[in-house]
């Protein structure tokens, strides 16, 4: 679950403001002794809630109007008052990281998970998910840091509480490379539990390629998505010649992938899932376009819908029952996660037999898991929607 660096600025840009920087966010030309920024820093130096503080420093390094120098008060102030908290964490954390103390930053962004599981806050997910973004950009500048910390991780991935399921996916993830890789523990039976633990679906499909190469490609509609049967091959593109066909595939844990040359096009993943009861879930399907669920569209991203790409995890409900997963990508290969709504692994049966028959009733679209769609959503309509959101 790679995040792209414009996505790491955007989540300090959201964390600004759910921290309560958007009433304040008329330009850096804010006075510093008026308006609602110069009102929080009255109000923090005079409190001993470190999570007033922490949101006041927050403001000061990420909102505009906020001031080096103001940001360096509110990070001493911090060091005054309890400092555990969720937003008092995690600006100690983003304080350190930015001043180059690695090691304190670390141990800043580890307590605000741990705090933010804990959190009624409804911004506690994308804490959760701003944090472990950043600790693995630090595994760099400490050594050993998942190990140092093990035993809160394990306590967060066996308990996420409010941590969110992108937070959860990453630290699996995470837990994956330093438990198994590292540790040159291999065979079967370990990957078979990295591929339990981390909710991956088996027996994934592959067809394509669709289309002629064209950027346009990704915008069609190809034969897989219609909620039939694949042939073993479909007819040739009238313009390439290519055929499309059901690739060779190989899968290893999470990853599968064509094991075959192909040309470039749009590809189509499926593979099958079985529930014994209705279920809550979140699926989650790497470098997706478009993800359907027993023929009902349940997420679409693209280029041309601003905002779209970190879309990434669809929250459904499902009856009970068999149910079919098609994904539409551009690469031949990708990752399949069938989750709870909390991240940790649905463990439910997945295969890629097309034989048996699936649920007829189709899935139900839930809320949007996905902890920046809120902020996306306002960004689309305007900065005036960004300036009138209240602050937490």
């Amino acid at each position: 679950m790679r995040l792209r660096a414009s996505w790491i600025r955007a989540m300090g840009a959201a964390l600004a403001l759910c921290a309560g920087c958007a009433g304040c966010a008329r330009g850096t030309g804010t006075p510093a002794t008026a308006g609602p920024i110069a009102d929080e820093r009255r109000a923090a130096l005079a409190s001993e809630d470190g999570d007033v503080v922490g949101r006041w420093a927050l403001r000061e390094m990420l909102a505009p109007g906020g001031t080096a120098a103001q940001a360096t008060a509110a990070r001493k102030r911090l060091n005054a008052v309890p400092h555990d908290g969720m937003w008092a964490s995690l600006a100690r954390a983003l304080y350190d990281d930015a001043h180059g103390d690695p090691r304190s930053a670390a141990a800043g962004y580890v307590v605000s998970m741990t705090a933010a599981a804990r959190s009624p806050d409804p911004q506690a997910e994308l804490v959760g998910w701003f944090a472990v973004r950043h600790l693995l950009a630090l595994r760099g500048s400490v050594a050993d840091l998942f190990t140092q910390n093990r035993a809160p991780f394990e306590a967060l991935l066996a308990q996420p509480g409010r941590l969110g399921w992108r937070a959860v996916a990453e630290l699996e993830d995470w837990r994956a490379l330093e438990v198994y890789d590292k540790a040159e523990r291999t065979g079967d039976a370990f990957d078979e539990e990295v591929t339990r633990r981390m909710g991956c679906a088996k027996g994934i499909r592959i067809a394509g390629p669709f289309g002629h190469g064209a950027a346009q490609d990704a915008a069609r509609s190809f034969a897989p998505e219609a909620a039939t049967p694949w042939p073993a091959a479909w007819p040739a593109d009238p313009i390439r010649g290519n055929v499309p066909r059901q690739l060779s595939v190989t899968q290893k844990r999470c990853i599968a992938a064509a094991d075959e040359q192909v040309e470039e096009g749009v590809f189509y993943l499926e593979t099958f899932f079985t529930t014994t009861s209705d279920r809550e879930l979140i699926l989650a399907v790497q470098g997706a376009l478009t993800v359907w669920i027993d023929g009902t569209e349940v997420l679409t991203r693209g280029l041309e819908d601003w905002g779209s790409w970190q879309r990434f995890g669809a929250h459904v409900a499902v009856r009970e029952g068999r149910h079919r997963i098609v994904a539409k990508t551009v690469t031949p290969g990708a990752s399949v996660r069938v989750l709870n709504p909390n991240g940790t692994a649905a463990e439910l049966d997945t295969d890629g037999d097309p034989g048996p028959p699936t649920a007829l009733a189709p899935p139900h679209a839930l809320s949007d898991p996905n902890p920046l769609e809120s902020v996306v959503a306002l960004a689309k309509q305007g900065p005036g929607a960004l300036a009138g959101t209240p602050p937490i």
